[in-house]
């Protein structure tokens, strides 16, 4: 983490788990349901209530607001797919690997993302974003948009940027 990060959310903490031999693939039956399993878990935390209104993600909503974004128009990744599990729709199934976080993400609500570390040069530092960084995410496939200025992502010496309040490398 940056010292400018650190100074902007001194209690904030972060964890980094690197997994060897994954192999990934199409989502499955068992990946579906661990996603409808953090769906029924969600549900029960929550009681009826938004996602906003738990005490646990209206903690991550001020670290986030830190960052600059309004947590009412831009949520963080837990809130958002939090919101979607609890829609109609319910979670997208998208591969094995990525059903897996967002399942753990649901159930825990907290910010999960992954990334492929072969691709990543360097270590992985959480950074304050400039606003010029571009990175490709699914929803935008093909080409890349820039956070605005300001708010937390993750940077690595090579490769694509990742998301904003995710990953990226940093100093080796």
């Amino acid at each position: 983490m940056s010292d400018e990060v650190r100074a902007l959310a001194p209690g904030f903490t972060h964890v980094a788990i690197e997994a060897q031999g994954l192999v990934n693939g199409p989502s499955t039956d068992a990946s579906a349901e661990l996603l409808d399993d953090a769906a029924r878990r969600l549900a029960v935390r929550l009681d009826g209530r938004a996602p906003h209104e738990d005490p646990h993600m209206a903690a991550w909503r001020e670290v986030y607001t830190v960052f600059g974004p309004k947590p009412s128009r831009t949520r963080n990744s837990a809130e958002a797919l939090a919101r979607r599990a609890l829609s109609e729709a319910g979670l997208p199934r998208i591969n094995l690997l990525v059903d897996l976080y967002n399942a753990i993400s649901v159930a825990h609500l907290i910010p999960v993302g992954g990334e492929d570390i072969d691709r990543i040069e360097g270590g992985m530092c959480l950074v304050r974003a400039t606003g010029e960084e571009d990175f490709v995410t699914v929803r935008w496939r093909g080409g890349g948009r820039a956070p605005r200025g300001g708010r937390g992502r993750m940077a690595r010496r090579h490769g694509r940027d990742l998301p904003p309040l995710e990953l990226a490398p940093g100093p080796t």
